[in-house]
């Protein structure tokens, strides 16, 4: 969850205005409308990732491991394994499995700590990066329409 509030805090970082305007809308309940048009951007969101990777890889967790990895990456950090795996809220087992299959479809890197064999560090494939970042990009744009 925390690594959630750092994606929000780096995006707000990155561009201040947003916080701000989306700010006095948070205290009014949304009205049917604005639920419906929400759903259509979550939806469109949903949608669009698969124009970028492949959906066989991408399910639940392997998608929030490789969005954890993303914020870590824009930072210019790698993410220990046993974090992004934690982000996922499903079992370790669960967790580390989709890390297998995102190291195996090539989108994430895994490498033992030099100095530390009980860390596992994960950081995206330079590839990956720019389909993510291409990603966002557009579901920013969406965003803004939306919004």
């Amino acid at each position: 969850m925390s690594n959630r509030f750092q994606i929000t805090a780096l995006t707000k970082r990155l561009t201040p205005s947003v916080g701000r305007d989306l700010a006095p809308k948070c205290d009014a309940a949304p009205t049917g409308t604005e639920l419906q048009s929400f759903i259509k951007m979550l939806l469109k969101f949903q949608h669009d990732k698969f124009k970028f990777f492949d959906p066989a890889v991408l399910s639940g967790p392997s998608w929030e491991i490789l969005l954890d990895t993303t914020e870590a990456s824009l930072r210019g950090e790698a993410i220990p394994a046993s974090a992004a795996s934690a982000t996922t809220l499903v079992p370790l087992s669960t967790a580390l499995r989709h890390v297998n299959n995102l190291v195996d479809a090539g989108l994430v890197r895994r490498w033992i700590d030099p100095t530390d064999k009980r860390r596992t560090s994960l950081e995206l494939e330079p590839h990956a990066l720019v389909a993510m970042q291409r990603y966002l990009e557009s579901a920013w744009k969406l965003q803004r329409q939306v919004g």
